[in-house]
């Protein structure tokens, strides 16, 4: 086939976006960053490797930093061995270590993570790698997360998949800090809060990255090389695409897409098909028009949630040195963690009250961000013995405020930020910072129109929107009503992140409508 890419922006790759911000010379990763492609099929089957795509593994994993100087530093139990196919295999050392470090709090979570890393490595992390890279199959079918509810040794516990996030954590860890730690992943994770009910996926990846299984990575020159290595990829093999090529509308006869009609009124005819790869909501509302699908549908795309993973100050620090923590006492190693969770040792406030102080005061009393010191690794991205400090703090949703409202976080966020940091760590003062740089949620849907309301997930990742309900049913198989349109955005399962699943998922669909090649099959692969 002859395959084409429409942007409306002027570079292609969404969520993998990076711009020299705040200053020259400092790369920041303006949405997606900690990004892990080396796990995934599309790494594998285009060879990514061989069109500039290289991560670098850090030793430690992802932890947390506390505000009375200890922290938990976690190591990953599997570890990259080979960067080229993202081959990983099992670290009984940095397990070991990872233990240790948990049982200083508490020697029943030690025990507790124990028992979670023999279930994720012999039955889950295989039903997890099935369930994300398969299109979800028909109710009264049990997906791959859903047979793990049978299995009463190394499964999960029926009960789990229907608890809140804060119920979960509750009844498997003992210890505030665990607590804490898994609460705050659960945010960095699904975007959810951990009041929200997780449902199968939410809970086992929370678990799986919480624990380092699929090893954390930085991407050599920032998360938008991925969309470039993606790009070279396409074009060696015939591909075009062209950039401020906004679609206005799917054009439709008899049932049937047979192109598109860009904002300029360019024709883009379609021979065999069209693919969409924005929202539900703009796809369906926007470019096929409801004319073409019964009003049942309408309503249920119309009330699909973007709640959810909706609402971050997303930016970054350039400073002269990274930071100093006082924790580093506690663990020297907490000091470079590829994904750092900061924040207080309060499980009652990261439960109960942080959520309504986002919801209400936009910038809640106490700060819990991700920082990602990714230059340790990548010197690239900043100049010569500077840094920079890629931060994630979430708020409350784009509709709770003002426009006015959000250009004046936007302006305070950087000043509270620093001002909290010095809590953790007495160097990161005004004269340590050269300059900032922070979005909010007009800043992010300004740049990616699908992802309504800054929901960078492009649908809350809740229960009722995961798996065959993703976005609604009608639309979970990556079909539309609409004859060879198909859907493969991160509307579809399984949702938001950097995974290359929607669209693997939606080829399979196409593959077997087309009869395109398998690659799956021919890799000898499950998923």
């Amino acid at each position: 086939m002859q395959t084409v890419i429409l942007e409306r922006n002027m570079e292609i790759g969404g969520g993998l976006c990076g711009d020299e911000v705040p200053l020259p010379g400092f790369v920041t990763n303006t949405c997606a960053t900690n990004v892990r492609f080396y796990s995934t099929p599309c790494f594998r089957d285009f060879n990514l490797g061989d069109y500039g795509l290289s991560h670098v593994f850090p030793k430690a994993g992802q932890g947390m930093i506390f505000d009375d100087e200890t922290c938990l530093v976690t190591y990953p139990v599997h570890e990259v061995v080979d960067g080229k196919t993202g081959r990983t295999e099992r670290s009984s050392a940095n397990l070991d270590k990872t233990l240790r470090e948990i049982s200083r709090f508490s020697e029943r979570d030690a025990e507790t993570v124990a028992d979670l890393v023999e279930r994720v490595e012999r039955r889950w992390l295989d039903a997890y790698r099935t369930y994300m890279f398969n299109p979800p199959p028909p109710w009264g079918t049990k997906d791959a997360l859903e047979e793990l509810l049978d299995d009463p040794v190394l499964g999960i516990e029926p009960r789990w998949s229907v608890m809140t996030g804060t119920e979960f954590i509750l009844e498997l860890f003992e210890s505030p800090e665990m607590q804490c730690y898994f609460m705050r992943a659960i945010q960095t994770s699904t975007g959810n809060w951990p009041e929200d009910v997780m449902g199968l996926f939410n809970l086992v990846h929370t678990v799986i990255l919480g624990l380092n299984f699929h090893p954390h990575a930085t991407v050599r020159g920032g998360s938008h090389i991925v969309a470039h290595a993606l790009q070279k990829a396409f074009t060696e093999r015939g591909g075009k695409f062209f950039v401020g090529s906004e679609v206005d509308k799917v054009l439709v006869e008899n049932g049937k897409a047979t192109g598109v009609r860009l904002m300029d009124g360019t024709i883009v005819g379609a021979r065999q098909l069209v693919v969409s790869d924005v929202d539900a909501t703009q796809t369906m509302l926007r470019f096929v028009g409801e004319d073409h699908f019964d009003h049942k549908l309408a309503r249920k795309v119309k009330n699909i949630r973007y709640d959810r993973m909706s609402a971050a100050f997303w930016g970054t620090l350039a400073v002269h040195e990274l930071p100093n923590y006082y924790a580093e006492a506690f663990n020297p190693d907490c000091a470079a963690m590829p994904r750092t969770l900061i924040g207080p040792k309060d499980p009652f406030y990261l439960a109960e009250v942080q959520k309504l102080e986002c919801f209400t005061m936009g910038i809640p009393n106490k700060l819990c961000w991700y920082a990602g010191p990714d230059t340790i690794w990548d010197g690239t991205r900043a100049p010569a013995g500077k840094h920079l400090l890629q931060v994630e703090q979430y708020t409350g949703n784009r509709r709770f405020f003002s426009k006015e409202k959000w250009g004046e976080f936007r302006r305070e966020y950087p000043k509270e930020l620093v001002r909290q940091y010095q809590i953790y760590c007495p160097n990161m003062t005004e004269d340590n910072v050269i300059a900032s740089y922070f979005d909010t949620c007009e800043e992010t849907v300004a740049r990616n129109l699908n992802m309504v309301d800054s929901c960078v997930s492009v649908g809350a990742m809740i229960p009722s929107q995961m798996g065959r309900f993703r976005p609604i049913p009608e639309l979970a198989g990556y079909k539309t009503p609409v004859s060879n349109l198909y859907i493969c955005s991160a509307a579809t399962h399984v949702g938001g992140g950097i995974r290359g699943s929607c669209g693997y998922n939606a080829y399979k669909v196409i593959a077997g409508d087309f009869d395109l090649k398998k690659h799956w099959e021919e890799a000898g692969r499950s998923y």
